[in-house]
C-alpha cells in the first residue's frame, strides 16, 4: 500500500492522540471518558470513535513497541520488552 504525505503525518500523530483520548481520560486524574481507537490500519486513516465512559474499577492493558515512545514514557512505572523466541527482555525505569 502507497502512503501519502497526510497518511503518515497521521500515523506520527497517533501516539499523541492515543494520549490525549485513551491514556489521560483514564489516568489517575482522569475523568474515565476515553475512545478506543485513533487510528485504523486496514484503511490507513484517522479514525473517532464516540466517546465511552470506563467503570471507576477498569483495569487497562495495553500492548505494543509504540508505548516506550518518547512522548509516552513519562507515563508507565514500569515498561518492558519481550522477545517472541521467549528470551528475557530488557526493562527500562
Amino acid at each position: 500500500m502507497r502512503r501519502t504525505l497526510s497518511a503518515v503525518r497521521q500515523r506520527c500523530r497517533v501516539p499523541l492522540t492515543a494520549r490525549r483520548v485513551l491514556l489521560d481520560p483514564l489516568g489517575p486524574h482522569g475523568d474515565r471518558r476515553y475512545q478506543h481507537a485513533v487510528y485504523d490500519l486496514d484503511t490507513d486513516t484517522a479514525v473517532s470513535p464516540p466517546v465511552t465512559t470506563a467503570r471507576a474499577d477498569a483495569v487497562l492493558l495495553l500492548d505494543g513497541v509504540f508505548l516506550l515512545r518518547p512522548e509516552l514514557i513519562d507515563l508507565w512505572e514500569a515498561a518492558g520488552l519481550r522477545g517472541r523466541s521467549g528470551d528475557e527482555g530488557r526493562c527500562s525505569r
